[in-house]
């Protein structure tokens, strides 16, 4: 139970972190907030390099309920990365094989 004179402290420490337009306050430490250690980002790194399963995990890291913050940012990152890198994939397929199909016409 807070006392009055620790959530008027708390309600200056806001206001003291409010720079410009921007309001920072005070990150709860929740289960999800909490760093994920060297061994589960070895685990997590080691997952992803199978081809398959890798590719799954990152959908569920990404959009399931119970992965951790930083690594459901982490798989988001990734996924758009590799929606990058295959898009820029499908250009050069399509530009070198209409360029290979005009040569050989």
């Amino acid at each position: 139970m807070e006392t009055k004179t620790h959530s008027k402290k708390r309600g200056v420490f806001r206001k003291a972190l409010r720079v410009g337009k921007i309001n920072f306050q005070k990150m709860d430490n929740s289960v999800n907030q909490v760093p994920v250690k060297t061994g589960e980002w070895v685990l997590t790194f080691l997952i992803t390099a199978i081809p398959v399963v890798g590719f799954i995990m990152l959908f569920v890291w990404a959009f399931g309920s119970g992965s951790n913050e930083s690594k459901a940012n982490w798989a988001k990152a990734a996924l758009i990365w590799f929606a990058i890198v295959i898009g820029i994939y499908v250009l050069f397929a399509l530009i070198f094989g209409a360029a290979l199909l005009s040569a050989l016409s």
